[in-house]
């Protein structure tokens, strides 16, 4: 019921420009035989106006939607808005009879406004796919670093104790980003600390050092992989 009410109450705030453009218009110039001139640019100001309305809906979340990306795509439409309203008055006050400047123009500024829209979209859509990459990339470094110093966590076998904090450091000193080969090597190290692990609940602690110093040597492999891939 409150959403309801709230798209109400943006709806009546949208209506608000349209209402008194119309009423200062008709009131101001009439119904009077217009030249083609002006409808053209009374079709426009409406149109732009839509167009900086629908923006927000470009973006997820719609109506204050508070990021980087929503906050340039409403300016981008604000802008197409307020150049096209200056232009259209103009050639509103002007009237001139050849109507063609007056579509050419502001076909121009429907251009711009569609290219800038569309080439902030997609670069934005490109960012949000590498960055969606990444945090999955670094999935890996936290699972490994997490289980590795739960594994920490009262150990009376120094040594062991000390090779665990290598590892888990040898990981979190590596790249946080990977790539296809890396990730092949990424999915045997998580089994190689289950086998630790078990090597540590079955209380062989000689065992549990060996399948640690597999692990460090795998988290070397990754690193000069990663490394290579630079």
């Amino acid at each position: 019921m409150k959403k309801r009410k709230t798209n109400i109450l943006w709806m009546v705030l949208d209506l608000i420009f349209l209402i008194v453009f119309n009423v200062l218009f008709f009131s101001m110039a009439g119904w009077a035989d217009h030249p083609a001139s002006v409808w053209i640019s009374y079709g426009f100001i409406h149109g732009s106006y839509v167009l900086f309305i629908l923006t927000p809906i470009l973006v997820a979340g719609g109506k204050g939607h508070e990021t980087a990306q929503g906050y340039s795509l409403y300016t981008i439409g604000t802008a197409y808005f307020m150049i096209e309203l200056v232009a259209g008055v103009i050639f509103i006050l002007l009237h001139p009879a050849d109507w063609k400047a007056a579509l050419i123009i502001q076909i121009l500024l429907l251009a711009v406004y569609a290219f800038a829209l569309l080439s902030h979209t997609l670069s934005d859509e490109k960012a949000a796919a590498r960055e969606q990459r990444l945090w999955q990339e670094q999935q890996f470094t936290r699972a490994a670093v997490t289980r590795l110093e739960a594994m920490q966590e009262g150990l009376p076998d120094k040594e062991l104790k000390k090779l665990l904090e290598r590892a888990s450091q040898t990981v979190k000193n590596g790249s946080r980003e990977s790539n296809p080969r890396a990730q092949v090597l990424e999915s045997g190290m998580l089994y190689q600390i289950g086998a630790i692990q078990r090597a540590m609940f079955s209380q062989e602690e000689g065992s549990a050092e060996k399948e640690t110093s597999i692990f460090l040597r795998m988290a070397q492999e990754r690193d000069r992989l990663l490394r290579q891939n630079d």
